[in-house]
């Protein structure tokens, strides 16, 4: 028979881990210190089966660096390993065994030893050793522990894992990024300075040239006989003596190449179609080859004809050497600017392509966590409803769900921030009571400053409006995190809610102030205190992730509005929200009300209403088809979207709860042929899913679902759905009874002095290392001698609200 106890020890192992962990590489040295505290053992080693590895497959973990480099290094230990991945179930070897198991552990120093392999699905990730345990080890409830641990931390150690290859990728990814870009501006600086350089060679050379000697020539159109001065020789290189007087000794000159477009040109020059300008090649007697600019102007008689042509000639070698020159620079930094583009194209997809598989893993560990959770927190709820449980019972189930709501928390306020950082959070506007959502978090709050005899003060201005557009979920989660810091970090003294509004009409803003008296923060620190997973303040009182602050800011953002703060050490802080709003109206707040934990039954005189589960896990499934059954409703289950499209067939259901992620067909492909089938227009398909990204939501409507719930479910949101597509009633379900919202009560510092010294240093101990198992037996002992004050404590311990209980037992 399961021992109902392991759920409890798991769910607190688990809180205490995330609690510790400040990053998911964390995650097995905390889960390994606490399993050691556990059970005593003298060492836990996560050992990883990664084949992707160099080395063959095998990585130590959560061990220090020197005995990790040691067993690496032993010949023993990589035998031990591989022996490992052979084993099918938990497995435990003593000492005196004549084993090779036994010989390796020997001469490593350990005895008593244990082997706990670590599987997700039907993939063997890794193992865990337990070594040394000690002589007195109650190794049958180590077992079942472990065993019921160990797929959980095989999803962890793989997820770690993952998540340290995509940091890795990243980081990678950046680095290399950042110096091509680096490299391009390098190169864009060295391109400008060229081109300068070149600019200026070109303005240079242009003055030199038109600055020079010009070579001038007078040609006799009728008689062909041709004047040259001597500039004209000395550029053609021809002597005095040489020159013939006539046309031919410049036609000889020009280039093979050349010769037929100069033609051309001097001829179109005579006729007068264009001017003659012009550049051509010559040779000269000596070989070498020259760059000629050529300009002239023909004289003409009264009938037009062409009578003389008088030029100037000037040499542009060296103009054509520079531009032949500045055109190879220019070719070869095109294709260095090409490539160098290509590159960075090809770093801003991978960049890209590493970011996506950082989403996924972020989607598969919302998906991994919370699915579980649905089935803790549903079963919880379910079983509370039991008349016949004892009260004991009763508080174990209240214990497991504020446990599980705590530990969702957690998990929320972390991907929170991922999908902040991704852009996908997307605010509801809804028509929400302001006064109401404010008053509600005071008195939540109010409770807790009592305990620290605070005063907590409300002062809201007239002019505020009651009743406004806004999304109430996010807005109250702003509020709860600033009073929840405010009330935290002051020891004595009074915090203040302050709300008031503008005049203006036309554009209202609502300017809200949380205000203390506590001990304020250092100019230093408080341009960090909105960095996520930044903690500003004693190291004793940081707790949590370090995310409140941060997100409460990218909140405020995306409401169109800003957050900031002012402080003066031993002067208390003010943190102040400056946010437009959209005033509503009463009629556009009213609705339907939160029927919260309360389990409903179909009230009489309403249709055989049949619905469909289509869900492959099984608790979750069991949970949900129970809840309907006890409702008075017709249900049926499918464990795929295969079965679901079978069953829909065969029974043709009215209401339809579609799971989103499931093998052999998904819910997105079972409900298109479900919407293809006949009668598939007219049922009600609403998704189930445990992703927390809001843009999956238009994929699955678009594959024909009417709505979307996420998990874990509620039960007003499982019944209010069905209320709003199908158009059930529900009544309270007679004889059940709602949860109770737990008030501990105020903690007597005289009752914990009168407590033996002994129990109460046990508890101050388990309340620093966070042993919640401990201080859960440690309440007990106190409740045998003072039950007053045991169900004082036990109410702070249940809420995870441990400062009260540590603050009496210093004043007691």
């Amino acid at each position: 028979m399961r021992d109902p106890a392991l759920p409890v020890m798991t769910m607190d192992i688990l809180s205490n881990v995330l609690e510790r962990a400040d990053h998911p590489s964390d995650l097995s040295a905390c889960l390994a210190e606490e399993i050691r505290a556990l059970t005593g053992v003298r060492c836990v080693v996560f050992v990883q089966y990664d084949d992707a590895l160099a080395t063959g497959g095998d990585r130590l973990i959560s061990v220090n660096p020197q005995r990790r480099q040691r067993w690496a290094a032993s010949a023993g230990f990589r035998r031990l390993c591989a022996i490992t991945r052979e084993l099918p179930a938990i497995c435990t070897w003593s000492p005196d065994e004549a084993s090779e198991v036994a010989e390796i552990l020997r001469d490593e120093g350990f005895g008593l030893s244990m082997a706990i392999p670590l599987s997700v699905g039907v993939h063997r990730v890794g193992v865990m050793l337990l070594l040394g345990f000690p002589d007195d080890a109650k190794l049958a409830s180590t077992t079942k522990l472990l065993d019921t641990l160990s797929s959980v931390l095989a999803l962890v150690l793989r997820n770690a894992f993952l998540y340290e290859q995509q940091e890795r990728i990243i980081r990678e990814r950046t680095a290399e990024l950042r110096r091509m870009n680096e490299q391009l501006r390098t190169e864009l600086t060295e391109r400008e300075r060229l081109e300068v350089e070149l600019r200026q060679s070109e303005e240079r050379l242009k003055l030199a040239t038109e600055s020079g000697r010009l070579a001038i020539w007078d040609w006799d159109v009728s008689t062909n006989a041709m004047l040259w001065d001597e500039r004209m020789l000395e550029l053609y290189g021809i002597s005095r003596e040489a020159f013939t007087n006539d046309v031919s000794t410049w036609e000889r000159s020009l280039h093979p190449d050349d010769r037929e477009r100069a033609y051309r040109e001097c001829q179109a020059a005579l006729q007068g179609e264009r001017d003659f300008n012009t550049e051509f090649r010559i040779l000269r007697p000596d070989g070498t080859l020259r760059w000629v600019k050529a300009d002239a102007l023909v004289l003409r008689d009264v009938a037009g004809n062409a009578l003389r042509m008088t030029g100037l000639n000037r040499d542009i070698t060296a103009a054509k050497h520079a531009e032949a020159e500045l055109s190879t620079y220019r070719v070869h930094l095109e294709e260095l600017v090409s490539a160098r583009t290509v590159e960075l194209l090809t770093a801003k997809e991978d960049a890209e392509a590493a970011n996506r598989a950082k989403s996924t893993f972020l989607a598969n560990m919302s998906h991994e966590l919370r699915t579980p959770l649905n089935a803790i927190l549903g079963f919880s709820a379910l079983l509370r409803q039991d008349p016949g449980l004892s009260e004991h019972m009763r508080e174990y189930l209240d214990i497991i769900k504020r446990s599980g709501e705590h530990l969702l928390g957690l998990i929320n306020d972390v991907l929170d921030m991922a999908k902040i950082e991704a852009g996908r959070i997307v605010l509801v506007k809804l028509p929400l009571d302001l006064a109401a959502t404010v008053d509600e978090v005071v008195n939540m709050m109010r409770q807790r400053a009592q305990e620290k005899s605070l005063t907590l003060k409300l002062e809201r201005s007239p002019h505020v409006a009651r009743y406004i557009w806004g999304d109430q979920t996010r807005l109250r989660q702003v509020l709860v995190n600033l009073l929840g810091n405010a009330v935290k970090f002051t020891a004595a003294g009074e915090v203040t809610l302050r709300l008031t509004a503008t005049s203006n009409a036309n554009a209202p803003r609502l300017l809200i102030e949380v205000e203390d008296t506590g001990p304020g923060i250092a100019a230093n620190d408080q341009a960090k205190v909105f960095d996520p997973f930044v903690q500003a303040g004693p190291a004793s009182d940081q707790k949590g992730t370090g995310l409140g602050l941060a997100i409460t800011r990218q909140l405020v953002e995306l409401m169109g509005g800003r957050l900031g703060m002012s402080s003066q050490i031993g002067e208390g802080s003010r943190f102040w929200i400056d946010l437009p709003i959209e005033v509503a109206t009463a009629g556009d707040v009213s609705g339907a009300q939160d029927t919260g934990d309360e389990l409903l039954t179909l009230a009489p005189g309403q249709p055989e209403w049949r619905i469909l589960v289509v869900e492959d896990q099984p608790e979750n499934n069991l949970l949900l088809s129970r809840l309907l059954e006890d409702a008075g409703l017709r249900v049926r289950r499918a464990t795929n979207g295969a079965e679901g499209v079978e069953c829909f067939q065969q029974w043709r259901p009215h209401f339809v709860w579609m799971d989103q992620r499931m093998p052999v067909m998904n819910g997105l492909e079972a409900s298109r042929h479900i919407r293809a089938l006949e009668g598939g227009a007219a049922v009600k398909i609403v998704a189930l899913t445990a992703s927390v990204f809001s843009e999956q939501r238009s994929e699955m409507l678009a594959a024909g679902m009417d709505d979307i719930l996420h998990k874990p479910l509620r039960l007003a949101e499982i019944f209010g759905c069905l209320q709003r597509h199908l158009g059930a009633r529900f009544i309270r379900r007679p004889g059940a009874r709602p949860l109770p919202a737990p008030a501990p009560g105020v903690l007597n510092n005289a009752a914990l002095a009168a407590l033996p010294e002994e129990l109460r240093s046990e508890l101050a101990k388990a309340l620093l290392t966070l042993d919640t198992t401990r201080i859960s037996e440690l309440i007990g002992q106190i409740a045998e001698c003072d039950p007053a004050l045991g169900q004082a404590l036990r109410g702070h311990a249940d809420n995870f609200d441990f400062e009260p209980i540590e603050r009496a037992l210093g004043d007691a």
